[in-house]
Order: structure tokens, then sequence, then C-alpha cells
């Protein structure tokens, strides 16, 4: 695998004792490791790196809530797992006070070099399984679409959910129009 097709894991900590810790921990992982000790130059490598987890210090990262709200609202990031570092119950309590939205773990200090390398793989593995199954469904609704044959696909209470091509223009609707659509003879 080259350096540029491996997955990124971004660790956002500005302890450096931390990041060795880390570094150790996920060294056997194909995944290519980057660092940021705040949240410029977190939110910098999120837009530079195809990063599929983040590793949250919740000790040294306060303004981790900025980060992840960034991460959630980007379409190619949205999905990428956020595994949250805690070392203390009052940390473990801020991160559950307010949690965040999406995919997310937690584990607390003193980090287990194995369980952290099983746990950070794991959501890696996890979130590129996604990302494979969402291209995987956008190729087939697109081949759907293309098919010259009107297909029309109709949920439990008979709203339209998805209408291709040929279809729509049969019915002579626009794409945005078609979700919850129902034609008024069939009512």
């Amino acid at each position: 695998m080259s350096q540029g097709s491996r997955p990124v894991c971004l660790i956002f900590s500005a302890d450096p004792g931390f990041r060795d810790t880390v570094a150790a921990a996920l060294a056997s992982l194909a995944a290519r490791l980057e660092w940021a000790a705040d949240a410029g130059a977190a939110l910098s490598a999120l837009s530079v790196w195809p990063v599929r987890c983040v590793l949250v210090d919740l000790a040294h990262a306060d303004d981790w809530p900025m980060l992840v709200a960034k991460l959630r609202r980007s379409p190619d990031l949205q999905s990428a797992p956020v595994l949250f570092v805690a070392d203390s119950d009052a940390a473990v309590d801020r991160l559950l006070a307010d949690p965040p939205d999406g995919h997310w773990d937690l584990m607390r200090q003193p980090l287990h070099p194995r369980w952290l390398c099983a746990k950070v793989g794991h959501l890696i593995c996890t979130e590129l399984r996604v990302a494979r199954s969402a291209a995987q469904s956008e190729a087939q609704l697109a081949m759907i679409d293309a098919l010259p044959a009107q297909v029309c696909v109709v949920d439990a209470q008979g709203r339209i959910v998805m209408g291709n091509r040929a279809w729509r223009q049969h019915e002579g609707i626009d794409a945005e129009q078609v979700a919850g659509w129902r034609r008024v003879a069939d009512v």
C-alpha cells in the first residue's frame, strides 16, 4: 500500500507523551498517523488528508467540539469515527454532558497498546467498509437511473422513495420532487 493510499488517523493532542504512546501502540497498523496539537492544525489536516479516524486526547485538546463539528459538516468526512481518550472521570462527564454527533467511542487512560491498536484498527476498517458501501450504493442508483425502463420504488405507505430518469420524465417531475410524492390518481 503506497504512502498516499494508506488510511489516515488524525491524532489531536498537544501532549508529546500521548503522541509517543499512541504512535508506539499503532505502529503495526497500516495507517498513516498525522498529528495536530491545536484545532487550527487539526482543521487544516482535515482539508488535506483522507482522514478515516480521529483520536482526541480530552486532557490536551480543549477545542475538540469545533473539530468534531467541522468533521460532521464535511460530506467526505462526516462518517469518520472519533475515538476520545479520557484521563479522568471529569473528562468523561464533560464528553457525556454534550455528546457529539456521529460515530464515536471512548477509551480511558492508561492506554493498553493492544486494545488501542485493536480499537483504532476496527474503527478504520468499519469506516472504510461504510465508505465502500456508500460508493457501491451510489453506483447502483446511477445504473438504475440510467435504465431506459421506468423504475419507481414505493414504500409500505405508498410514498415514492425513488424514481429513475425515465419514470420522472414520464411523470413530468424533477428529481427533487420525488421523495414522498404520490400521484393523485393513486391516493
